[in-house]
C-alpha cells in the first residue's frame, strides 16, 4: 500500500497564503527560550569578520585532484553564513545582519551553477546551472527559507530574485524532467538523494513559487518521487545506509510528513504511519546512552543526532523512547548545522525550546532491525553492535558480519570510520580505501580472501534467540554455505564472539580496536580494566595504524 494518497493530497492542499507553519505546535508554545536565542546569537557572531573568498574559478581542480573539500568548504560557508545570519533576525532581530543577509544572498544568485563540480560530472558551471542535485537543492532551501521568514525585512527586489533564481535552476528543471537516477522514475532504487532533495523541493515550493497551479504540482510530483524512495527501500522504511544517512533518508521522510501536514492544515497526516514511524524508530537501537553510534558504513563515533528532530519525531509518531533520547543526549545538540532540510531546522529551534532535559534513557536489553539485520545489545555497561545483511548497501563498507563494542562509552573494537570525502570516495576505487576494505573491520580474511562488493555477496538472515544472533557470513567472500558462520551471545556476563569455519590454512581474524591493548597471552587486557580472549588461534599480533598525514582522516579514531 503506497504511503502518499495523492488525490487526497491534491484536494487537501491550501493555497499558499493560508498554509499555517508548524501548525501542529500550539501558538503559545511557539517561543523561543532565551538559551536557544544565545546560541543562535554566537552561530552568528562566529562569522564576524569572515571573508568569503571567490572559489568558482577552481571548479575544475576537482577532476585533476580529487579533492572536494577546497571547493565545497567555501561554498558551504557562504550559505551556512547566510542561513545563521537569517536564524538571527528571525528569532533574536534588531537588524544587526540585514545588511549583510542582503549580500550574501546577492553573492549566491550570481553563481554561475549551484551545483558542485563532484556532481556534475564533467560538466563546466556554464553547463549545470539547471543540474538538480543535494547541494544546489539546499541553496534553493536555504534562500526560499530566507524570502519565506524574513517576509518584510527584505527589500522587495531581493524576494523577487530569489523567487527568479529557484524557479529558473530548481522548479523548471524539476517539472521537465525525470532523468536523475534519484527520482527513481526507471523503478530503480533509490537512497538518500530521493527525500532529501525532495524535502527542499516541496518546502521551497510553498514558499517561493508565484504560481498557485506549479505549486500544487510541485508538491505532488515531489510526493509522488518520495514514494519511489518508499516503494525501493526496505519493506519498513529503515535506513540502509549507516546513522549519518538517517539524517539525511529516513528523517527527511518525516520531514516531508511534516510539511505535508502544514500545507493541508493538518488534514494529512502521515507521521502516524507505519512506515514513517519505523523509519524514526531505527535511530532508537542505533546509539548508545552517551551518544556514540554503532558506526557502520559512512559514520564516525562522534556523530550525534538532532536532538530537537528525535524528541519531536517521538512525540509525532507517539514513540515515548525516542522523546527520551532526545532528552537525554540534548546537551550533545548542535543545534545549527547546515545539511539537511531548513523546515527542520526552524522546527528544531522552536522544539528545543521546549525539552525539558532528562538524566537517563531505559533501553531495551536488544533491538533487531530484521529487514537490515543489525542487531544491538546492552548490559552491564556494554553496547554491543553486531551485523549482517550484504555489501550491496548505499555506503556500505564491505564489513558483514563486523561488530562494535562499547563501554561505558568507550570504544574498544571499532569500526574505523570514513575519511573526507573525495572523488575516490563514491568511484570504482571505492573499495582500494584501507578504511573500505574488509580487513580493516572486526571481520575475517578468509583463505587469504576479502569479502566483496555488492549485493550478492551477502550472509544468510540473522536468527535471533534472545540475546544471541547468528549468520552465516561465507556469501560476502563469494563462498558456498558453511564456509564461515559466526554468532554473538550476550546472555551470560560476557559477549562472546564465536566463529565455525570449514578450512583453517590462511585465516585470519582481523579486529579493529581503539586502543593498543596490553596483551598477555591470549588476552587483550584495555586500559578501562576490560579483558577480551581470544581463544582457538596460532597466533596473535598486533599493529598500529598510523592515520597522520598529508590527507589525515576527518573525524575518526586516533592510531
Amino acid at each position: 500500500m503506497a504511503l502518499f494518497n495523492l488525490r487526497r493530497i491534491l484536494e487537501s492542499l491550501l493555497p499558499r497564503k493560508d498554509v499555517v507553519w508548524f501548525s501542529d505546535i500550539p501558538k503559545e508554545k511557539l517561543i523561543v527560550s532565551d538559551e536557544v536565542k544565545d546560541r543562535l546569537s554566537r552561530c552568528a557572531e562566529s562569522w564576524d569578520g569572515y571573508v568569503h573568498a571567490d572559489y568558482e574559478n577552481s571548479y575544475g581542480e576537482f577532476a585533476r585532484n580529487k579533492n572536494r573539500c577546497n571547493f565545497e568548504d567555501l561554498y558551504i560557508n557562504r550559505r551556512a553564513h547566510l542561513a545563521d545570519l537569517a536564524f538571527y533576525e528571525i528569532f533574536v532581530g534588531g537588524g544587526k545582519y540585514l545588511k549583510k543577509i542582503t549580500e550574501l544572498i546577492a553573492l549566491i544568485c550570481s553563481e554561475r551553477t549551484w551545483c558542485v563540480p563532484a556532481h556534475a560530472g564533467s560538466k563546466s558551471p556554464e553547463t549545470t546551472n539547471h543540474v538538480i542535485e543535494l547541494y544546489a537543492a539546499e541553496t534553493a532551501s536555504v534562500l526560499s527559507f530566507a524570502s519565506g521568514f524574513l517576509g518584510k525585512k527584505l527589500p522587495r527586489d531581493v524576494h523577487a530574485l530569489i523567487a527568479e533564481k529557484v524557479n529558473e535552476r530548481m522548479f523548471v528543471p524539476y517539472m521537465e524532467t525525470d532523468k536523475y537516477g534519484w527520482m527513481g522514475a526507471s523503478g530503480n532504487k533509490v537512497n538518500n538523494r530521493n527525500p532529501w532533495i525532495n524535502s527542499n523541493v516541496m518546502f521551497c515550493a510553498a514558499l517561493v513559487c508565484r504560481d498557485e497551479e506549479k505549486y500544487r504540482y510541485l508538491v505532488i510530483r515531489a510526493a509522488r518521487f518520495t514514494e519511489n524512495y518508499v516503494k525501493t527501500n526496505t519493506k519498513d522504511c529503515i535506513c540502509d545506509e549507516g546513522v549519518r544517512y538517517w539524517n539525511l533518508s529516513g528523517a527527511c521522510l518525516f520531514d516531508i510528513a511534516e510539511i505535508i501536514y502544514d500545507l493541508c492544515g493538518g488534514a494529512v497526516d502521515l507521521t502516524k504511519s507505519d512506515k514513517v514511524r519505523s523509519a524514526c524508530d531505527y535511530i532508537t537501537g542505533m546509539y548508545d546512552e552517551y551518544g556514540h553510534p554503532a558506526n557502520f558504513a559512512d559514520a564516525t563515533f562522534e556523530f550525534y543526532p538532532e536532538c530537537a528532530l528525535l524528541y519531536r519525531a517521538g512525540v509525532r509518531t507517539e514513540n515515548p523512547l525516542l522523546c527520551d533520547m532526545g532528552r537525554a543526549l540534548y546537551r550533545k545538540d548542535n543545534l545549527r548545522i547546515y545539511h539537511d532540510n531548513f523546515y527542520r531546522q526552524l522546527k528544531n529551534i522552536y522544539t528545543a525550546s521546549s525539552i525539558e532535559p532528562l538524566g537517563k534513557v531505559v533501553y531495551p536489553e536488544s533491538k533487531f532491525l530484521e529487514s537490515i539485520n543489525v542487531c544491538t545489545m546492552r548490559k552491564d555497561g556494554f553496547f554491543f553492535s553486531f551485523k549482517g545483511n550484504h555489501n550491496g548497501e548505499s555506503h556500505n563498507h564491505c564489513d558483514v558480519g563486523s561488530f562494535v563494542i562499547y563501554y561505558n562509552g568507550a570504544p574498544l573494537f571499532i569500526d574505523p570510520g570514513v575519511d573526507l570525502y573525495s572523488g575516490y570516495t563514491f568511484s570504482s576505487q571505492r573499495n582500494m580505501l584501507w578504511y573500505m576494505r574488509s580487513d580493516f573491520h572486526n571481520v575475517p580474511s578468509v583463505a587469504g580472501e576479502l569479502q566483496k562488493p555488492g549485493v550478492t555477496f551477502a550472509a544468510t538472515s540473522m536468527k535471533i534467540e534472545g540475546m544471541r544472533a547468528e549468520t552465516d557470513i561465507s556469501g560476502a567472500y563469494g563462498m558456498s554455505g558453511g564456509a564461515w558462520t559466526r554468532a554473538a551471545d550476550f546472555s551470560g556476563d560476557s559477549i562472546e564472539i564465536s566463529d565455525w569455519f570449514k578450512e583453517s590454512e590462511y585465516n585470519v581474524l582481523n579486529y579493529m580496536l581503539y586502543e593498543m591493548p596490553k596483551i598477555e597471552g591470549n588476552k587483550l587486557i584495555f586500559s578501562c580494566g576490560v579483558c577480551a580472549e581470544i581463544d582457538g588461534v596460532s597466533d596473535i599480533k598486533a599493529q598500529s595504524i598510523d592515520i597522520t598525514g598529508k590527507n589525515p582522516p576527518d573525524n575518526i579514531f586516533g592510531d
